[in-house]
């Protein structure tokens, strides 16, 4: 996630009307032609915001203009704190404005962004998108050519875009030629434009000694934070995760470097949903060519991901009935079993978390306000938040069957950060190098 101050667009919530309706092939949103926007707006408000059941014992419908949802961010956004993290690693990616640079273009990247055909031949994908991604929108690897800035209109990429094949020869000889031993697939989170992921990997890049590729998934909108935090939560990232595992056996599985995951906040929601679509295709069992890390830094995935609730354990802990998430695709947040997926499909899970982290905890207002106002159920409380439980805010010990596979590491004290984005800061970069290395040992690692 990054700040945003945008006030709810029309236009986004127009793109809304046929999501969880595409999604589980039942138009559930009927817009007439020559509806207005604020018509639209409403039906889609009633749909998520009202039923015709109580949660509770409390009626759910809301009016979309109440104080609550002002101060849920649906009206305006709260103003987000992104002064320099205490560690004094200045990140230009925070600044309203990045000065773009040649450097922050990779040779290659892995996207769901619309690649487009142009009359003139070539194939280009905006900087920033103006639509949701389809239901099983493919994932696609695209060469980048150039960027081409405009004066009028968007931005764009040109790209060649080639097949898993192609692109597992490409990334060996770049990796021969960048003389880095692995890689790390780069996949970044919620309400990030395409500049400010590009930026993000450029400062990993410059640092790191494992070769980075983005993955830029569909995820820069027209509307507030909160707004985003709904709709990617119950839509994009499900979907995004699921065709991403569609990749595994024609391309991850096949490259043959040491390969990780670093995911970033709903980044780690879309790996969730990976590791559960792959694990899937391998009957839970341990998948072949797996990675050797998976690094979850500021998570946005369920707290309880590591030792889970029972279903229908209550607010704060979780609110899903058995089996609600099998027939209806809005309720996937609901699934069980992300843990050992995740687990199932790397040597090593690294959790950094960070209990002041101001994003998450607008992220779990967000999510409590929807729980509470709609018959739609998420998980509010994150990892990357409340951790392995040895924090104040009393998050879940991960179950010892967890024990020697995933590692837990706090970055809240002050000499390092009280931050959201510092999956970029050179102290994790430490980090992850650190845990490439074969002959260092995990505990070597943690007290970095």
């Amino acid at each position: 996630m990054s700040k945003s101050s945008v006030k709810l667009s029309s236009l986004f919530v127009v793109t809304l009307g046929a999501l969880f309706a595409d999604a589980e092939q039942n138009r559930i949103f009927q817009f007439e032609k020559g509806e207005s926007s604020y018509e639209m707006r409403n039906q889609v408000q009633n749909h998520i915001f009202s039923d015709s059941s109580t949660k509770n014992g409390v009626n759910s419908k809301k009016n979309l203009r109440s104080y609550a949802f002002v101060q849920a961010g649906l009206e305006e956004v709260d103003s987000v704190d992104i002064s320099p993290s205490p560690n004094k690693d200045d990140n230009e990616c925070l600044l309203s404005t990045i000065n773009f640079q040649p450097e922050m273009i990779p040779p290659i990247v892995i996207t769901n962004y619309p690649i487009k055909h142009s009359i003139f031949g070539y194939y280009y994908f905006y900087t920033s998108s103006l639509v949701l991604p389809k239901p099983n929108a493919p994932w696609k690897f695209a060469k980048i050519l150039k960027f081409v800035s405009r004066e009028v209109g968007r931005d764009y990429y040109k790209v060649e875009v080639i097949d898993a094949d192609t692109a597992l020869e490409y990334l060996s000889e770049l990796l021969k030629q960048s003389a880095k031993s692995n890689f790390t697939f780069l996949i970044h989170g919620i309400d990030n434009s395409v500049e400010y992921a590009l930026c993000s990997y450029s400062r990993i890049k410059k640092h790191t000694k494992s070769f980075v590729v983005p993955l830029l998934w569909n995820a820069d909108r027209l509307a507030g934070l909160e707004l985003i935090t709904f709709i990617d939560t119950l839509y994009t990232m499900p979907l995004s995760g699921n065709a991403l595992a569609q990749l595994y056996d024609s391309f991850f599985r096949k490259v043959k470097a040491q390969k990780n995951i670093l995911c970033h906040s709903g980044g780690c929601l879309i790996t969730h949903y990976f590791a559960l679509a792959v694990s899937d295709y391998y009957q839970n069992m341990v998948v072949p060519g797996h990675f050797s890390n998976i690094f979850m830094v500021a998570a946005y995935v369920r707290y309880d991901m590591f030792n889970e609730w029972p279903e229908g354990s209550g607010e704060g802990k979780n609110l899903c009935t058995k089996d609600q998430w099998v027939d209806t695709f809005k309720y996937q947040y609901c699934r069980p079993g992300g843990g050992t997926a995740i687990v199932n499909m790397t040597d090593k899970v690294v959790v950094f978390w960070n209990d002041d982290d101001d994003i998450l905890e607008i992220a779990e207002n967000a999510i409590s306000f929807l729980n509470d106002n709609s018959h739609l159920v998420a998980q509010s409380k994150q990892l990357g938040r409340y951790g392995d439980g040895t924090g104040p805010k009393n998050g879940v010990i991960p179950l010892d069957k967890f024990k020697n596979d995933v590692s837990f590491i706090n970055v809240s004290p002050v000499d390092k950060t009280n931050k959201h984005e510092y999956h970029t800061d050179r102290f994790m970069i430490k980090y992850y190098d650190c845990y490439n290395q074969e002959t260092v040992s995990d505990s070597e690692c943690e007290s970095n």
